[in-house]
Parts: C-alpha cells; sequence; structure tokens
C-alpha cells in the first residue's frame, strides 16, 4: 500500500496545505505506510498524473495492486479526516489486518510448505 500527494508549487490549497502534509508524512512514516510527492508544474510527472486520473490539486491516492482509491478528506483540509480516510482504505485492503499479519502468514504457510515438500520434521 502507498500513497501519491499531488500538487503544484503555484496554486493556493497546495501552498496552504504545505505544513498539514509535513505532519501527514510523519504520521504516514510511523505508520510504515511508502509516500510519494508529485509536482503537477514538472512534466516529467506528466503520466503518472494521467494513470492516476488526477483532475485537481492538491490530490491524494491510495494504491495497491494496481487500484488506486482517491483521498476524499483532503477536500476537508482536516489531518485526522484525511488519516481517518486512509486507514478506512487501509482497513478495505486488508481486512482489518495490518500488512505485518500477512507477511507473517506467508512466512508460517511458506515454512510449512518447504517442511512438507522435502520431508522435514
Amino acid at each position: 500500500m502507498e500513497l501519491h500527494y499531488f500538487y503544484s508549487d503555484s496554486c493556493p490549497h497546495c501552498i496552504n496545505f504545505k505544513e498539514k502534509w509535513v505532519d501527514i508524512k510523519k504520521k504516514l512514516y510511523e505508520k510504515k505506510i511508502k509516500y510519494y510527492e508529485y509536482s503537477s508544474d514538472d512534466n516529467v510527472n506528466d503520466n503518472i498524473m494521467d494513470n492516476f486520473n488526477v483532475k485537481y490539486v492538491p490530490s491524494m491516492y491510495v494504491s495497491h495492486n494496481n487500484n488506486n482509491y482517491i483521498i476524499d478528506g483532503i477536500k476537508t483540509n482536516n489531518i485526522d479526516v484525511i488519516l481517518g480516510d486512509i486507514e478506512k482504505i487501509k482497513n478495505n485492503i486488508y481486512g482489518g489486518k495490518n500488512e505485518d499479519y500477512y507477511k507473517k502468514k506467508y512466512i508460517q504457510y511458506k515454512y510449512k510448505y518447504i517442511k512438507l515438500k522435502y520431508g522435514i520434521w
């Protein structure tokens, strides 16, 4: 799961949101959620913006397994609402369990598979 933030240096809403984005990045780092920032002023990011179908800035999307989910909370300019939207999407993706749970399960099943395949007891 990754978060993608689209902004413009000339957009008054983006400029106003900048401090909140810094706080959100800290929270994402604490939750071990990868995030990326893209400036719409940089033509290099045009393909990425097209892939996400970005219509306006600032915009945020969560992506997971080639699925993109827009964060509507950014319109409220409220950090708690934005983080709540991200958490809801994360819960929908992982069924209320975090990524570490699934990584642990994968390792357990892989270990069982290897034991059975090679007859290790």
